[in-house]
């Protein structure tokens, strides 16, 4: 419901969507109007979502602009699916529910460069790792931009179906596993990670390795939002196949 507000004290006028139902206000238009120069009254009357506007010559003219500007800048969010396993179900559509990136800790320079890094021998602040950092600085950050690039763009995610690799731009899906696919997640730093702060997650179904994600920046996180929306998912599999055998 759109109401316009003046408050003539202040020579201040507000435009505004007032959340209906579930609808949510996700902008407000705020213009202030010189009296001086625009000799005009507008006057606001609502009753149940219907608002009347009078004003002078050129009040409606005026009014009507800046209603218009305002609509051009007002989003409003329509209802989204919930990226909660077991509230969006899987089978109506895949929706997002956590997204997480590789680090350069993921390649074998990566690591090679978080070995140097960590390397304490010296003097006073002058380590060797800190030495190693400012001379190869530029490798790291052509290494981190080559990661960057559209065609090598990487990211894991996980969603209310299962765990997915997506390369490219467009986020194509290259590699997967189902939620009821593995039932540990074991979390493998390799040497030289723990610079990064990142790790491998190895997910397994038993004692079958199912899927690896290299270098997962901040992978505990991740690991463990992983743990919980498979177990959401399981449970409610369980329960709808125990209703449709009972049935």
């Amino acid at each position: 419901m759109l109401v316009l507000c003046t408050d003539a004290s202040k020579g201040a006028t507000t435009v505004k969507d007032e959340p209906s139902g579930l609808g949510r206000a996700h902008w407000v238009f705020l213009f202030q109007l010189n009296q001086k120069t625009l000799p005009f009254l507008v006057q606001k009357d609502t009753f149940e979502g219907q608002t009347s506007v009078s004003s002078g010559m050129f009040g409606n003219l005026i009014s009507s602009a800046y209603l218009k500007l305002g609509l051009f800048f007002m989003k409003t969010q329509e209802p989204e699916l919930q990226s909660i396993a077991g509230v969006t179900p899987p089978d109506t559509a895949e929706v997002p529910v956590m997204t997480a990136w590789p680090s350069v800790g993921g390649t074998g320079l990566g690591q090679f460069l978080g070995r140097i890094y960590r390397i304490q021998t010296g003097f006073g602040i002058i380590r060797v790792g800190r030495l190693a950092l400012l001379m190869t600085m530029p490798i790291g950050l052509m290494l981190y931009l080559s990661m960057r690039l559209p065609w090598a763009i990487c990211r894991f995610q996980i969603t209310n179906r299962r765990v997915t690799v997506n390369k490219g731009v467009r986020a194509a899906v290259e590699r997967f596993v189902e939620l009821d696919r593995f039932d540990t997640v074991e979390l493998v730093v390799q040497p030289g990670q723990e610079w990064f702060d990142c790790g491998d997650l190895v997910f397994r179904n038993g004692a079958v390795e199912t899927l690896r994600l290299p270098g997962v920046s901040r992978p505990e996180p991740f690991r463990r939002v992983c743990l919980e929306v498979r177990q959401s998912y399981v449970g409610v599999q369980e329960v709808l196949e125990q209703s449709s055998g009972a049935a």
